[in-house]
């Protein structure tokens, strides 16, 4: 059994790597772009987007580190009482790791925005990446990977929102570059 004090020392480690975590990724700086006016209202609506995926990167991460100590405690205990049910942690430990993976990703994603606005609409138009990401996170993560996926949705309803405006902007950056081949 879980005495109070594991679930304490649990909490605290994961809530100071979280912290950690947050201060390092948060002084992740997006490169000065020097704009016309004309260019700015697209810009603006890449940095909505970006600041959403490098947040949702963000959360994917604690979510994944939460994830993985918790089943690292709780594999202890499962070990002591229930032998048979000893490979559970190992796939919420798993399903941490992805999600970790995929807060880097998402993080990575946000970055090259910046300078290579494109991938956008292929990435978010269909649905498989959230649907999978949902249901391992509902089969192996437990219900807290279900605000990475929240967020994850959140992010694809407002490129579907904006549709026209992303191909529009990858469109022109895939123009420009062809002009200057």
């Amino acid at each position: 059994m879980l005495t109070p004090l594991y679930i304490i020392f649990a909490v605290i480690i994961a809530l100071a790597l979280a912290q950690w975590l947050w201060i390092i990724l948060g002084n992740i700086k997006k490169p000065a772009l020097v704009v016309s006016t004309e260019e700015q209202d697209d810009l603006g609506i890449i940095d909505i987007l970006t600041k959403k995926i490098n947040t949702n990167g963000k959360v994917w991460i604690v979510i994944g580190i939460i994830q993985t100590i918790a089943s690292i405690l709780w594999f202890g205990d499962i070990l002591r009482r229930v032998q048979i049910w000893w490979f559970i942690p190992f796939l919420i430990i798993l399903e941490g790791i992805k999600n970790i993976a995929r807060g880097f990703k998402d993080i990575k994603f946000s970055e090259r925005l910046w300078h290579t606005p494109t991938k956008i609409v292929k990435r978010y138009k269909t649905p498989a990446a959230a649907v999978e990401a949902f249901i391992d996170n509902i089969i192996f993560g437990g219900v807290i990977g279900i605000i990475g996926c929240i967020m994850l949705q959140n992010s694809r309803r407002f490129v579907k929102k904006n549709l026209e405006e992303f191909e529009q902007i990858e469109n022109d950056f895939v123009r420009e570059q062809n002009q200057y081949r």
